[in-house]
């Protein structure tokens, strides 16, 4: 184990234990980074743990542990999972349920006996009248997404019926584990009604895939709640989805969002950027914008932190903003200068003392030329 991996499995089943979801998530990472034959390790006691565990939600961290441990023993026990439980079970138990299929999936890919088996599996559970809604819209993802246009039919009609909550929800829950591009349309269509936030939320998050990125139409329907959307949490997680499309012709749309209100969307925009463009071309763009010369000073500074977020060493940003007060035209480098001066930093430091040092050299020549 490397030396900088401390992870265990004592502690990894106690960090699910206690919940969190955000020590759950490194702990997974985490897993993810040591070699395969090291996560053998935590097979035996993840097993024991979901033997026990009876909590839903803490036990799809286990399901989830087990898909990334892998080998016959994690994939018998997942498919076990699924194919044995009695109806309470699975009523009980839909989240592990759900993350239990996708880890099965994960792990019969390319062995040819598994993946008939879970292909039998998931024809039975998107059928099977005991399964709860999310797990059997999962199925039928599933099903859909290898090419089975009845599964598709369905989703797309309980997409078509926001109305009719739960079963929308659960339809788009089960496309954020199995992408169907052929549905894309309908989900941009729950963006663009914006009925029930709780769908549009979902929906966003169903087409942060890279399945995606070639769609125009996704991109631009990310972009538009960026730009219009009134509730903070959308756009968030819209530009979070614009790091993943990676979509070039959004641009203009994660420069607008530099200059959100909000500071969690301003930091999302600049790391989407950052995916999009070289450093090179992010600072060129924010420099193109930030040196406008109607922009008002709340926006302006907002930008100007944009700056600081993609280039941060500012070599970049100061060369290019050097450049411009190097220019011909006088009030676009006060207006460079000016900038320089706020984003700071040891190379802006640098070359606003040269050019100060420049002009002060300069004065000493032209003075004694002026007339007394």
């Amino acid at each position: 184990m490397q030396a900088d991996h401390c992870l265990t499995p004592s502690l990894m089943l106690a960090q699910f234990a206690d919940g969190r979801i955000d020590t759950c998530r490194r702990a997974i990472s985490e897993l993810r980074k040591l070699e395969p034959e090291q996560r053998q390790a935590f097979l035996k006691p993840t097993i024991s743990f979901m033997s026990t565990e009876k909590e839903d939600g803490v036990r799809t961290w286990g399901t989830t542990a087990l898909g990334v441990i892998g080998g016959d023993e994690a994939y018998a026990t997942l498919h076990g999972l699924l194919d044995t439980a009695m109806p309470e079970q699975k009523k009980d138990f839909s989240w592990t349920r759900l993350y239990a299929l996708r880890a099965a999936c994960s792990l019969a890919r390319g062995n040819a006996n598994r993946e008939q088996q879970v292909a039998d599996l998931v024809r039975t559970m998107a059928e099977d009248e005991d399964e709860p809604d999310v797990v059997s819209a999962a199925a039928r993802a599933r099903l859909a997404s290898q090419g089975d246009r009845k599964s598709e039919a369905r989703l797309r009609g309980e997409l078509k019926n926001p109305d009719e909550f739960w079963l929308c929800l659960s339809a788009i829950r089960g496309l954020r584990e199995f992408p169907v591009p052929r549905l894309a349309d309908a989900l941009l269509a729950l963006l663009r009604e914006n009925r029930y936030r709780d769908l549009v939320f979902q929906a966003i998050r169903a087409l942060a895939r890279e399945e995606y990125r070639s769609s125009v139409e996704v991109a631009r329907g990310m972009a538009d709640i960026v730009r219009l959307n009134p509730a903070r949490h959308l756009r968030l997680e819209a530009v979070k989805a614009l790091a993943v499309l990676q979509h070039r012709d959004t641009q203009n749309d994660l420069l607008r969002a530099l200059a959100d209100e909000d500071a969690e969307i301003r930091a999302q925009a600049s790391a989407a950027l950052a995916a999009l463009l070289t450093v090179e071309e992010a600072v060129a763009a924010i420099v193109l914008e930030v040196l406008s010369d109607d922009l008002d000073p709340e926006t302006w500074g907002r930008l100007v932190g944009g700056l600081r977020l993609v280039d941060i060493t500012r070599e970049i940003s100061t060369r290019v903003l050097g450049a411009e007060i190097d220019g011909p035209d006088p009030e676009r480098a006060k207006r460079a200068e000016r900038t320089l001066t706020e984003l700071g930093g040891g190379a802006a430091l640098q070359r606003l003392t040269q050019r100060r040092r420049t002009l002060t050299d300069l004065d000493k020549v032209l003075k004694p030329a002026l007339p007394i």
